[in-house]
């Protein structure tokens, strides 16, 4: 029979005040259903009083022990504050190697909806008021009202507006997670079908997080819905698309699926609904053991890994198997809003970086909010071999949108190197370059670039109207030039920054042999930065540098390239002052672009928490603790010119 262990904070027979009451559901059997199943624990826990609840594994056997849905699938879990462990199975164990090797993780758990039991959860729950999911019952009332809009319009719970069951053409998800905050899933296996699934017309996801309005009406703010959020989720430590027990793909048409949400009950006039909000697929910041959370995510080829509407999350310490990525679609001021990657903030960045043996990362209505990409490798497989073109490494970037992109380090002299991404073999970025002022640009710093087949960053004729922001384009040449070189000299040229660059920085790299061989000349590995018409610059003319690059160590017969970066802003963003009145931390910034965001740790190694988000040059954080440190960031980079033709030391 199943077992349920209700743990509450006790100590010596006295309970604390204050404490959580937290509940345990143990799964003991295979069964798809019954007492002591996987189905009848998240029931269990979603019907639990208690606030935090999990559930955990314990059956009998070596396993892997594989757990196949019932006849419509999974409950969908809606309890806040539920974590799922699969590593609380006997014989587990979370994985040790880096990102660059097969993860070892010992994986017992598996929730397996291979023909013939392909039972999958509908997702779209809801159709202007008509529940087509009963388990659990959900009061989706707020939701009736006005009539299907044209197509794609409808409300939406999945992304199609009809269901009727499992066999019709809709969105379905081995695990479905609707209304719950804070939920954690942990080490699992999903093994999908998505041949079998593909036939009947589904979009079969391996986990679908789904988010509304709750039973809320009001017109808010897209970002203020409580009731229906699913903000906080963590995915980690799991295999999907991947069996643990014989190493075989058995992918779904996406991995992680987290769509938006569209009102029709009240003829839209509530806003769209963002998901993906705190987010976390993969390592979590500041995790203690940034390897036991990576991810392996294997989708069908025609499909996607991750596919989300969303802001707010980050992807990172993934191993991304054959499918891209797609996360887009809102605008959102936050700095950053999407990292894929590591987040440059000086904690578990060489362990945060995401492996792309074959996929890429595509994006859409990418809008006025800024991503960040560093810390990735894109096109080297687990055995550290190259298959082959790799397409574009990212792709879809909406520059007219306003749209900003961090692509490798900040050079801000902390873990640099973990923040670089190694590029091989892909045919650059593909983004709409219709800047419509320098508020959009492509950030590329301190990259390992090896084989790719298009000039980077961009074309500086096909993306013009990019480079045309920062540059004067008609009095001089986007692509810089190196005129003089020696083991101890640089000079060269550079495109004239237009008014609003507040300084242009020349990075400096060793040129890769394999982009000269294709005619595109990338940076193999970076080697220093110097300021234009700094005190290392001996050319006092506007475009034109001359920097002593002895302290480089760049010897005879090294061939070298560059690129111009023309910042918006004159420096990163700095704390001058702080000062506490009472129970507030005052903080008084200068230089970087606002929005600022602000960092705290109560240790100066982190781990950092971000604690506010400001437009203003003071900002004020509630702080009791006593002793405090702070970080800030902000929106202050600019664009980066293409390679220069590289040259080869005398």
């Amino acid at each position: 029979m199943k077992t349920m262990h209700s743990f509450r904070a006790l100590s010596l027979g006295l309970a604390f005040a204050g404490n959580a009451l937290a509940a345990t559901f143990t799964v003991i059997n295979t069964a798809s259903d019954g007492a002591g199943s996987f189905a009848q624990a998240i029931r269990d826990a979603n019907n639990s009083p208690d606030p935090v609840n999990t559930i955990v594994f314990n059956i009998p056997g070596p396993g892997p022990h594989y757990i196949n849905p019932p006849v419509g699938g999974f409950p969908l879990l809606i309890k806040d504050n539920t974590t799922i462990d699969g590593y609380s199975q006997p014989g587990s164990a979370v994985n040790t190697a880096p990102i660059t090797q097969t993860n070892n993780a010992v994986i017992k758990i598996v929730l397996d909806a291979r023909a013939p039991h392909n039972n999958l959860r509908d997702m779209a729950y809801v159709f202007y008021g008509t529940l087509t999911t009963s388990d659990p019952p959900i009061d989706n009332s707020s939701m009736a009202g006005s009539p299907p809009g044209a197509s794609g319009q409808f409300e939406r719970g999945g992304f199609t507006p009809t269901s009727t069951s499992p066999y019709v053409p809709d969105e379905m998800a081995i695990l479905g997670i609707y209304r719950a905050t804070n939920v954690t899933i942990r080490g699992l296996a999903f093994l999908g079908d998505y041949a079998n699934s593909s036939g009947n017309g589904l979009s079969e996801y391996a986990v679908a997080v789904a988010i509304d309005y709750g039973l809320d009406t009001t017109v808010k703010g897209r970002l203020e819905y409580d009731e229906g959020s699913c903000r906080g989720f963590h995915i980690h430590g799991c295999w999907i698309g991947v069996d643990p027990g014989t190493g075989q793909y058995h992918p779904s048409s996406a991995a992680i699926a987290a769509f938006r949400h569209r009102d029709k009950a009240t003829g839209g006039t509530r806003p769209e609904l963002p998901n993906m909000e705190n987010m976390t697929i993969g390592v979590k910041r500041g995790s203690t053991n940034p390897r036991a959370e990576f991810n392996v995510l294997h989708a069908q080829s025609a499909g996607y890994a991750i596919a989300g509407e969303g802001i707010r999350c980050r992807v990172a310490g993934n191993q991304i198997l054959y499918a891209p990525i797609e996360i887009g679609r809102y605008d959102d001021t936050q700095v950053p809003s999407i990292v894929i990657g590591t987040d440059c903030d000086g904690v578990n960045d060489a362990d945060e970086g995401n492996l792309f043996p074959t996929s890429t990362a595509t994006f859409y209505n990418t809008g006025n909010k800024v991503y960040v990409l560093a810390g990735n490798i894109f096109g080297m497989d687990r055995d550290g071999s190259r298959p082959g073109t790799i397409n574009f490494a990212f792709g879809q970037f909406r520059f007219d949108m306003r749209t900003k992109v961090q692509f490798g380090s900040n050079l801000d002299g902390v873990n640099d190197a973990a923040e670089a991404n190694r590029v091989y073999d892909t045919f650059g970025f593909s983004v709409n370059a219709n800047a419509p002022d320098n508020t959009a640009w492509l950030w590329m710093r301190g990259n390992i670039l090896v084989g790719n087949k298009l000039p980077l960053p961009l074309d500086a004729t096909a993306h013009v109207n990019v480079f045309n922001k920062f540059i004067d384009t008609t009095n001089s040449s986007v692509t810089p030039t190196i005129t003089a070189l020696s083991t101890t000299s640089l000079s060269g040229t550079c495109g004239l920054p237009l008014p609003g660059v507040a300084q242009v920085i020349v990075d400096i790299y060793q040129a890769d042999p394999e982009g000269e061989t294709l005619g595109q000349p990338q940076g193999l590995a970076y080697r220093g930065s110097f300021v234009d018409n700094s005190a290392a610059d001996s050319n006092p003319a506007v475009g034109a540098f001359t920097f002593n690059i002895a302290s480089l160590g760049i010897v005879s017969g090294t061939k070298v390239t560059i690129t111009a970066n023309y910042l918006r802003t004159a420096a990163i963003p700095n704390i001058t002052s702080i000062s506490r009145s009472g129970n507030n931390t005052i903080l008084t910034v200068s230089g970087g672009l606002p929005p600022y965001l602000v960092w705290r740790a109560t240790d100066v190694n982190g781990p950092w928490t971000q604690v506010a988000l400001s437009t203003s040059q003071s900002i004020t954080v509630a702080d009791t603790a006593n002793t405090s440190f702070y970080r800030i960031s902000g929106a202050g980079f600019g664009q980066t010119s293409p390679f220069s033709t590289s040259v080869t030391v005398p």
